[in-house]
């Protein structure tokens, strides 16, 4: 997109070319931030001292080449998804095709897709969100949030950017942003995406889209609060990569992966193996307890074994695995090991059983 929109300015015609959906609105928002931009002197920082701000001078084709280098920059680029995605993805269409239209096709985590479509939820949108950081050059990855509000289950996923070395939160489905104490201070200084969950005052210093549809209406009716996916002690998985617990309440039961992932391992191909695993929480410590893990799909990239593993005791899988077994007590982690480059394990239960008796 920097290359995109220095010709453009370089050829004297600015208007994005009609190269699919997604680009077209990329090349509308970074044009939108360079304007932003320009107008606060072409700052590398949000917070610049009086010598950094030079008096404002025509956009050249350098300048956007030389944007995404700038935490200002970045920061505005961020706060234009942030307002844009939820309009151009809407969630009241999608209640529309989903409660009027049977059988419809969900628009996927494709983001040109999304935007064709117009619809779509915090998946979705959080798809849009990621590709349109991307396609600046703004290093993103998407953040998913599984937590329980009033006794449910719920999750809610959005995106974050890497901006002054550190992960900084918006949310592309309420249109908002969080900001550090900007007393005094340039505006957009985007606040870590883990002050905002640890800090209370910086959670409240949230800016959004208060007449989106149709969470004004939710919130009118129903009185909740559409960001206590921050504040209900959440499990985070951030780029496909994060732990989530699971109680395994009673002396027997099952767990068949109700708003939670239904997978262990790492599906993300191309970077250090970590993936998702589980904290695995018994409410008996101290028998032997027999987990049965049912497996409805299971992968791996490469030629070395792999294995599913509860804390030391590890089980070899292939492709082909159904059923993975385990005796075993105070089950603590459930996780995946091997030296592939990918490898992961699609759950559909699992069920425990204590041993009765002495």
């Amino acid at each position: 997109m920097p290359e995109l929109v220095a010709k453009l300015i370089e050829g004297g015609d600015p208007t994005c070319p009609g190269v699919g959906s997604l680009k077209y609105e990329a090349c509308l928002l970074y044009q939108s931030a360079l304007g932003v931009w320009r107008n606060v002197g072409f700052t590398r920082s949000c917070k610049p001292t009086a010598a950094e701000v030079g008096t404002p001078r025509q956009i050249r084709p350098e300048d956007a080449i030389n944007a995404p280098k700038s935490s200002c920059f970045r920061s505005v680029y961020a706060v234009l998804v942030a307002n844009t995605t939820p309009i151009l993805s809407s969630t009241a269409l999608h209640v529309f095709y989903l409660r009027g239209a049977p059988g419809f096709k969900q628009p996927g985590s494709d983001a040109e897709i999304c935007i064709q479509v117009r619809h779509g939820i915090c998946g979705n949108q959080a798809a849009v969100g990621l590709a349109f950081l991307e396609l600046a050059t703004i290093e993103a990855r998407t953040v998913k949030y599984f937590y329980e509000y009033k006794g449910v289950r719920l999750s809610h996923i959005n995106v974050e950017a890497m901006i002054d070395g550190k992960w900084r939160l918006i949310d592309t489905t309420y249109g908002a942003y969080w900001s550090e104490d900007t007393t005094g201070k340039a505006p957009f200084a985007l606040a870590a995406t883990d002050d905002i969950i640890n800090d209370e005052k910086i959670r409240k210093n949230v800016s959004f889209n208060t007449a989106l549809m149709p969470y004004s209406l939710y919130e009118t009716f129903l009185n909740v609060d559409r960001f206590n996916y921050l504040s209900n002690k959440p499990d985070i998985v951030r780029g496909e990569a994060g732990t989530v617990g699971i109680d395994l309440t009673g002396n027997s039961g099952a767990e068949n992966f109700n708003n939670i992932p239904n997978y262990v391992g790492d599906n993300v191909a191309g970077r250090p193996f970590t993936g998702l695993e589980y904290d695995l929480d018994p409410e008996e410590k101290t028998k032997p307890i027999d987990l049965t893990i049912e497996v409805s799909g299971a992968s791996i990239t490469g030629d070395k074994p792999a294995w599913v593993c509860v804390d030391a005791q590890c089980r070899r899988f292939n492709k082909d695995v159904k059923l993975v077994s385990f005796r075993t007590r105070a089950p603590d982690r459930l996780y995946i090991k091997t030296e592939n480059d990918v490898a992961f394990v699609v759950m559909k239960s699992i069920t425990w059983k204590v041993e009765q008796g002495s």
